[in-house]
């Protein structure tokens, strides 16, 4: 306990010191690896626009040269005139021998016809004269200006070389022909190889198409690697770069391994070409890595300074807390009889006699709040136990049976009687109780109603509690106890009094003001409760039935037969359907009217609800007909019980309200079985109808299959 303790106090101390140390050392290191950071990267950039500069005069330098020399021979008296000029011919010799990039000239008349070719990779007696008519380079010089084409390749795909084509003018300024030359670019990709500076800085060249010309690696350009396949995040600088022309662009980006570089790029206008220098972020921000280092070295050592410092001032402050809260920490438990004795004289010890004070204070608090709980408990478990029970079922008997029976199971109450009223008068029609004999619950109602406690409880809606000296009530029809308590309550929905719950116990007082009020708020769930199972109940009596016989209707008559259909089909089950009509009903209609008629039906649906089974389904199937399905019947079981029916039907009289108030009718009947090989309930229906219309035929009154 006292190390626990201890440990707590020191951490604070050592947090706060260590935190407003390193607070300061961490604002400082921040503010120096943000400038260096920033300063690493102005001077990268600085450094790789003075290595772009030096690149690009240097290629400028050798292309512009053989350039210069080009445009020297082809200002010669002579050039392209009829026949080949041999000083002509000196002059490109001397272009192939002073240029090593060079490795081919050409001269082509003004109708792209080569007239004469020196180069030193083909022998004069292999040297074939082309019509280069149709030729970008030719095309271009022959507009008056110098022409640079895209990077080519040999057919074997080694060395990587370019274009240059100048136009040939006459005395009179008049284009005469076009100069051509061919060179190499392995100087260019020598000199962009051996361009390293500092440990990790790299220079390369791409074309306008993003694709290679030179780089430190030889292999990307022999197989036309497309830049932006080799660094990810290129794209973006080398279009910016070729969007604003002459403007360094900075950007950062990433190798295939995920290395990242600090890139510069320019574009070379002359040649349609963008040069890129790339140097690791490691090696410029080196001097950031080096600042964060530091400061963790120096995070390190303020650590051990702050903890040894904060363990010598936490034992002076902590041994007495640490006392404190071991005492008090019985009182935390519970136990209010210890007491915290320190003497210290100073403000440890006036804290230790206020919580002693304090302490005596939370004793008495504490035994009342705990028997506050436990009557909260026992509410908040009827409560709960209640909403959960009569929220699972839809009908009021078993709404009002689990009410009930919570009741008993929570509170320990020896029987219920519920009353169900429409209105506020003492009118019941439904009880639900308890007990089982009826004679003992209609005395406790008739007992109630003497007293006037009824009458009350339905004036002003509050519940009524009553003590009794003995009443001896039989509870489940086999214990007899004698009743001391008895309640009252009434169960409302939105104002209007839905029932009474009636509960009571052998016990004396048992319904003390706490269980009333638990009570009183189940029984404002009950009343919602009940209200709702009402409605499902009208609901489900209105889906199912017909409204005017009570049998049930066609919709719900053809979903049962789809389920007995199956059955019967997949069990190998017997079934039968009658069809029941009644003879001459619109001849009734006619003479004795519509409401006569309706009094039939409902007289006809009573006889034939009396005198079938339970498990058989009967419905009005339409107008005067009826039908009834009698699963596990064959056909000559359910003859009998349609003859029986069709003879009561004969010997009934039909009450009417109108002259001479009573008739006599006859019904038909066609019986069907369902046999093999109906394939749908449809089929069935249809062989009962074809019964019902044979028994029309031949004669009415009768039953035929």
């Amino acid at each position: 306990m006292k190390k626990i303790a201890y440990s707590k106090i020191s951490r604070k101390i050592f947090s706060l010191i260590l935190l407003i140390s390193l607070s300061s050392l961490a604002s400082l290191t921040f503010f120096q690896a943000v400038s260096s950071y920033y300063e690493g990267q102005k001077n990268a950039y600085n450094y790789q626009k003075e290595q772009l500069n030096l690149l690009s005069n240097e290629i400028n330098n050798r292309l512009v040269l053989i350039e210069k020399m080009m445009e020297l021979s082809s200002h010669s008296k002579g050039v392209l005139e009829v026949g080949v000029n041999e000083r002509f011919r000196f002059y490109l010799w001397k272009i192939l021998k002073h240029n090593p990039s060079v490795f081919e000239v050409s001269a082509v008349d003004k109708n792209g016809r080569e007239i004469i070719v020196a180069s030193k990779i083909k022998s004069e007696t292999t040297i074939e004269l082309k019509d280069v008519s149709q030729e970008e380079y030719f095309k271009e010089a022959m507009k008056g200006k110098t022409f640079y084409s895209r990077i080519l390749h040999f057919f074997d795909n080694t060395k990587p070389y370019i274009i240059i084509a100048i136009p040939v003018f006459k005395f009179d300024g008049t284009i005469n022909g076009v100069l051509v030359s061919k060179l190499w670019l392995l100087d260019i990709q020598k000199m962009i190889s051996n361009t390293i500076f500092g440990k990790t800085g790299f220079a390369f060249i791409t074309d306008d198409h993003m694709e290679i010309i030179a780089h430190p690696k030889y292999e990307l350009v022999f197989k036309h690697a497309d830049v932006r396949a080799e660094y990810l995040g290129i794209e973006k600088i080398l279009q910016d770069a070729l969007k604003n022309k002459g403007v360094y662009q900075h950007s950062s980006l990433k190798n295939k391994k995920g290395e990242k570089f600090i890139c510069t790029s320019v574009y070379i206008d002359k040649f349609n070409w963008i040069l890129s220098v790339a140097q690791s972020e490691k090696e410029v921000y080196a001097s950031t890595y080096r600042v964060i280092i530091l400061f963790i070295v120096l995070s390190s050592i303020l650590f051990l300074f702050v903890f040894m410092i904060s363990k010598k001032v936490s034992e002076n402050i902590a041994k007495p807390i640490v006392r404190l809260k071991e005492l008090t920490s019985y009182v935390a438990e519970g136990n209010f009889d210890e007491k915290i004795d320190v003497k210290t004289n100073d403000e440890i010890e006036e804290l230790a006699n206020n919580f002693n004070e304090m302490s005596n204070k939370l004793k008495s608090i504490y035994l009342d709040l705990e028997n506050r709980i436990e009557e909260r408990t026992k509410e908040l478990l009827l409560l709960y136990s209640f909403t959960s029970a009569v929220s699972k079922s839809l009908h009021v008997n078993e709404t009002v049976k689990t009410a009930g029976d919570e009741l008993i199971a929570v509170l320990g109450i020896d029987g219920y009687v519920f009353l169900l009223s429409d209105n506020n008068d003492l009118s019941f029609n439904n009880i639900v109780s308890s007990i089982s004999n009826e004679e003992d619950v209609e005395d406790i109602i008739d007992n109630l109603i003497e007293k006037g406690i009824i009458q009350y409880v339905s004036k002003h809606h509050v519940p009524y509690c009553l003590e009794l000296d003995e009443e001896r009530i039989p509870v489940e029809g086999k214990k007899v106890i004698d009743v001391h308590s008895i309640a009252l309550f009434p169960v409302l929905y939105q104002g209007n009094i839905l029932g009474y719950f009636i509960l009571f116990s052998e016990l004396k007082g048992i319904f003390n003001p706490n269980v009333v009020s638990a009570i009183e708020t189940c029984m404002i769930q009950l009343g919602v409760s009940v209200a709702n199972a009402q409605r499902y109940e009208i609901t489900e009596e209105l889906s199912f039935k017909d409204p005017l016989t009570k049998l049930f209707n066609r919709r719900y008559f053809e979903t049962k037969l789809e389920n007995e259909f199956a059955r019967c089909k997949r069990y190998n089950r017997e079934s039968s359907l009658c069809m029941i009509d009644i003879d001459h009903f619109k001849k009734i209609n006619d003479t004795y009217g519509h409401q006569s008629g309706d009094a039939i039906l409902k007289q006809l649906a009573e006889i034939i609800q009396s005198s079938i089974r339970k498990s058989d389904v009967a419905a009005r199937y339409g107008g005067e007909e009826f039908i009834v399905l009698m699963p596990e019947s064959p056909p000559d079981k359910a003859f009998i019980a349609a003859e029986r029916i069709r003879k009561k039907v004969e010997e009934h009289a039909f009450v009417i309200d109108v002259e001479p108030g009573y008739i006599n009718i006859t019904i038909s009947i066609g019986i069907a079985g369902l046999v093999s090989y109906m394939t749908t309930k449809e089929d069935f229906i249809e062989q009962a109808d074809r019964a019902l219309y044979t028994a029309k035929q031949t004669g009415r009154n009768r039953v035929c299959m």
